[in-house]
């Protein structure tokens, strides 16, 4: 050990209380780390490039209104109508580009089913570009006039990749967009839309299954639209 290691060792141990610190082979420490001053690497100030960091880091859809409903993003057209067939679930891809909170699920009704038909919403997880795992069956809203319908939830979503559901047990139309991300790509015959989500026949519109389930039918160009309300950013 140096003369001046030693010097250093003797000023640690004179203050009383134990410091915690690296070998000078390198080590590993655990707990948050302050550091004051400039920060320097191989004679860098890295702190005077925090503003350059940030400015490559930074990704406008995350940047998000409270109290404000989202959807499949990027949206390339709204406005249009989807019909629902009785029965089938309709899953929506929906990208969450940072933690988050919802307190609502909504569609908007524009042409009604009839007296008493519902509609079920609800939230899968993702796994390779597919609908998997249950996530929130929010439960049921009515689709018998038209309307912005609304369930209420409290769900709290990670960044990550995630599907929207809707299913009816009658036939209403409601809200359509037309998204502009290309998770699900092209149909191999037809170039002129990218594929915006799935449909599964036959699902029926009682309590959503813990799975998606397979054989589910990729589609396009406009798909129904469910739409969430963020209630924080987390």
């Amino acid at each position: 050990m140096s003369e001046t290691t030693e010097n250093k060792e003797s000023t640690l141990k004179s203050i009383g209380t134990p410091l915690a610190h690296l070998p000078l082979a390198g080590g590993t420490m655990s707990g948050n780390i302050a550091f004051s001053g400039a920060q320097t690497v191989d004679g860098v100030d890295i702190s005077a490039h925090a503003a350059d960091l940030t400015a490559h880091l930074n990704d406008v859809h995350r940047i998000i209104k409270v109290n404000a409903y989202i959807t499949s993003i990027p949206i390339r057209t709204i406005g249009g109508t989807s019909n629902l067939s009785a029965n089938e679930i309709i899953a929506l891809p929906f990208i969450v580009t940072r933690n988050l909170t919802l307190d609502r699920l909504a569609i908007e009704v524009t042409t009604a089913a009839a007296a008493g038909k519902i509609a079920r919403l609800g939230i899968y997880n993702d796994t390779n570009a597919y609908p998997s795992s249950l996530v929130l069956d929010a439960g049921t809203v009515l689709v018998d006039a038209i309307a912005h319908v609304t369930a209420t939830i409290n769900q709290s979503l990670t960044k990550g990749l995630y599907w929207l559901v809707v299913v009816s047990d009658g036939t209403p139309a409601v809200r359509s967009i037309a998204h502009g991300n290309n998770i699900l790509g092209f149909p191999a015959t037809n170039f002129a839309s990218h594929l915006q989500g799935y449909y599964l026949a036959g699902a029926g519109a009682g309590a959503l299954a813990a799975n998606f389930g397979i054989g589910a039918t990729a589609f396009g160009t406009t798909i129904a639209g469910v739409f969430g309300r963020v209630k924080s950013l987390d």
